[in-house]
Parts: C-alpha cells; structure tokens; sequence
C-alpha cells in the first residue's frame, strides 16, 4: 500500500520536484505503478513515504459493459435476483406454500 497524489499538470509535478529535489525530503523517480505512470517519490513531514504524479491510466469498460451515463465506469449488469422484492411479491399470494417460505429462509433471503 501507498499513497501518492496526482498533481494538476505535468508542469506543477516539475515545480514540486524542483522543490524537494535538494531537501532531506527527497528520494527519487520510480517508473511508477498500477493505475499511474512515473511518480516522485520524498517524505512527507512525519517522515511517511508519499508519490506524487501526473500520468493516469482511466479505466476503459468493454463496448459490452460501456455506460449510458459519462460519470460512472461501467454498465451496472445487476445480474441475480433481488430475494427481499421476491418474498414480498410471492408471499402476497395465497397459495405460497409454507416449504417455500422456509426454503427462501434459509437462503439468507427473508
């Protein structure tokens, strides 16, 4: 696990590094990370390591699962049955049998 900020240009992570490259603080490049390109690496006051960076890898969903609205990820699938709104509509019948109920009991659905 670490922590590591994205800055809001290429030019502010050069002013930072700039900033820290001849203090105690400083410790270097690293090629970067999952989700990020090259970071900074230095110390953050407390003496915790942090990164900052700029270049983000987004996340791009296949045409399959691609969103109808722009900010979410992903197409919600919504895959399985929702147990509690299928109680509530089978119990309403008189007929439901009592087995059933505690069949769906046990499921974790009641």
């Amino acid at each position: 696990m670490h922590t590591a900020f994205r800055t809001r240009s290429p030019q502010a992570l050069a002013r930072r590094v700039a900033a820290l490259k001849d203090t105690p603080h400083h410790i270097g490049w690293i090629d970067g990370d999952i989700g990020h390109g090259p970071a900074y690496r230095c110390h953050d006051p407390d003496g915790h390591v942090i990164e900052l960076y700029y270049e983000t890898e987004w996340f791009a969903p296949p045409a399959e699962l691609k969103p109808a609205l722009k900010n979410q990820a992903q197409r919600y699938p919504a895959l399985g049955i929702r147990c509690a709104g299928l109680i509530i509509s089978i119990s309403s019948r008189s007929t439901f049998p009592a087995r059933a109920a505690s069949t769906w009991t046990s499921w974790g659905c009641a």
